[in-house]
């Protein structure tokens, strides 16, 4: 439902492993789920030729910030590739990229950003850059769209509230781990939205919305019952 964050699949990463491996798993448990993806938003990390030319071949419309790669030019020297574009105004053309013998074309979107200054406090304004494809949105608005997935860092602070600590280097379990704190997540997500799947009005939603700690603290206690009742006689007893 749209305004709610529930994670859809949950994969491992080796060392050195190619991001189209890690988004074939990835998008092969979204499937399953028969979730539409209108559009993906990734980060830095996946802005290669290989995973844009995955998300087009799959017909995933996306924006990735672009990552200014390679050594700055020396004074006087032309800048080429996409650090000739810093020079652009604001707007959206076509753009190829290329990566040694291969390439790919998206909509380069240029726009900006204003923000105080953390020292001096003043305003200032700072140049971004996004690759899109299949994104019919105003340089403004693909800006906005993608501030949205900043919400995934609430789910990251979440994830780590509810992870539970461990000093087992066995990655199954570790991972075990990460899976079930991604469960409580989306335990807490759902029972948060179930006032309004009843049709509860959205200003009274506040009062009756079930805090995070409040799941992990029932689910705690649970398990506290549990392990009393079915702890194992001591010997001799």
């Amino acid at each position: 439902m749209a305004g709610w964050r529930y994670t859809l699949a949950l994969t491992w990463v080796r060392e050195k492993e190619k991001p189209t491996a890690v988004l074939d798993r990835l998008w092969e448990q979204v499937k399953v789920s028969r979730v539409a993806c209108l559009m993906v938003l990734l980060d830095r990390y996946f802005f290669t030729v290989p995973v844009m030319k995955w998300l087009q071949q799959n017909s995933l419309p996306f924006i990735i910030p672009v990552v200014m790669r390679g050594r700055k030019p020396k004074p006087g020297v032309k800048a080429k590739g996409m650090r000739s574009c810093r020079s652009k105004k604001a707007g959206s053309s076509d753009y190829t990229h290329r990566a040694g013998k291969e390439s790919v074309t998206f909509r380069l979107v240029i726009t900006y950003k204003s923000y105080r200054h953390r020292q001096t406090k003043k305003r200032a304004t700072k140049k971004l850059f996004f690759a899109t494809w299949k994104v019919w949105r105003s340089p403004t608005d693909v800006r906005e769209t993608y501030r949205r997935r900043f919400g995934i860092e609430t789910s990251y602070r979440q994830l780590n509230q509810s992870r539970s600590r461990t000093s087992s280097r066995d990655p199954l379990y570790r991972f075990l781990l990460v899976g079930l704190a991604l469960f409580l997540r989306n335990l807490w997500q759902w029972l948060a939205n179930m006032d309004h799947r009843w049709g509860t009005p959205p200003r009274n939603r506040t009062a009756t919305t079930l805090r995070y700690q409040d799941v992990l603290d029932d689910f705690s206690d649970y398990l506290r019952r549990l392990t009393q009742t079915y702890q194992a006689p001591l010997p001799g007893t």
